[in-house]
């Protein structure tokens, strides 16, 4: 008598890039414009839109939320990054990164 064979398989996505690109401002002409007229509402709108206190902008030291926050939806969504790109996109071109984000997580959630 032979028992029958359980396996579990496990399926692991493999490392991708953005759903949209840092300058897609076109794919999300409302994101785009909130980031760019009203930046420092848009922060706090964007950390409580990816599960963080709305309050979290006010706390860290600017560009260093946006930072934290790309890391966060890069880990998570496993897009491939550094650390050093994260910082440097998120100091020279901050609203776009905002936008970017908001995007990324309306993709994928």
């Amino acid at each position: 008598m032979t028992s029958p064979l359980i396996m579990n398989v496990v399926i692991i996505k493999e490392y991708g890039g953005w759903s949209t690109g840092l300058f897609g401002c076109f794919e999300d002409c409302e994101s785009c414009m909130a980031a760019f007229c009203c930046f420092g509402i848009y922060r706090c709108f964007l950390a409580n839109k990816l599960g963080e206190s709305f309050m979290y902008p006010c706390c860290a030291c600017f560009p260093t939320d946006l930072m934290v926050l790309r890391m966060k939806v890069r880990t998570m969504n496993r897009i491939n990054g550094s650390a050093l790109e994260d910082c440097c996109v998120s100091s020279y071109c901050s609203a776009c990164v905002a936008a970017q984000l908001s995007r990324e997580w309306d993709n994928t959630h």
